[in-house]
């Protein structure tokens, strides 16, 4: 009797990549190096490195094109906001003094344009931004006079994020599985990120209590990892 035999193939299905759709949240942790740089009308500049360390979040608002369909692309829109804790204070002499600036609690929020790109199946997404920033500065004309308040200012940023991909034996070689970032075929429903950024922020004119005019600007430059729900 003649056998007859079946198989069953599962049919084809669109992939998609989870964790990166419509209304979903990043949550994460970095640090920053905190350049400051106060001027001293009249004296000069001081300026110098601190740190930051911060807690990060977005939310997306709106995109297009989320959908792996042979390509990651499209634009995202996502409010972005940082609560962060400065430690340090950044020292150099000016005109006879010691010029000092002290950043504290610093908190931001504002919108971030992000344009993901996909590259022989990796994936990198820059970003660029704007916002308000608000922040408890010290400057201090040491020994002479000095100010604290709270500040607040524009900000702009431009940065990138690089999705960690899970082992994907589709990427196994004869060497053995590969490990890497930014695969868009091993990326799961919580995915986890690598992100650099660069945010400028004004903290606007300050007068010390002896009547000097200072005008404060710090740059951070930042890294950290977060994970999308």
């Amino acid at each position: 009797m003649a056998s007859i035999s079946t198989s069953l193939v599962a049919a084809p299905t669109t992939p998609r990549i989870a964790g990166y759709v419509d209304n979903t949240y990043t949550f994460g942790f970095s640090g920053a190096f905190n350049h400051s740089d106060t001027e001293f009308k009249g004296f000069g500049s001081a300026s110098d490195t601190t740190g930051l360390i911060c807690a990060d979040g977005t939310m997306n608002l709106w995109n297009s094109g989320m959908r792996y369909s042979g390509e990651f692309a499209g634009l995202r829109i996502a409010a972005a906001g940082s609560l962060c804790q400065g430690f340090g204070t950044a020292s150099e002499p000016v005109a006879g003094f010691d010029g000092r600036t002290t950043l504290g609690s610093f908190m931001s929020g504002g919108a971030r344009l992000i344009a993901p790109i996909t590259m022989n199946a990796m994936m990198i997404m820059p970003s660029i931004g704007a916002g308000i920033g608000f922040g408890n500065v010290k400057v201090q004309a040491a020994p002479f006079e000095s100010d604290r308040s709270w500040r607040s200012g524009f900000y702009w940023e431009v940065g990138v994020a690089i999705p960690f991909s899970n082992w994907n034996p589709s990427r196994s070689t004869s060497a053995g599985p590969v490990w890497g970032t930014g695969s868009v075929q091993g990326i799961d429903a919580a995915a986890t990120e690598l992100y650099l950024n660069f945010k400028r922020w004004d903290a606007g004119n300050q007068t010390l209590d002896g009547g000097a005019q200072t005008r404060t600007n710090f740059d951070m430059y930042v890294v950290g990892v977060r994970t999308k729900w």
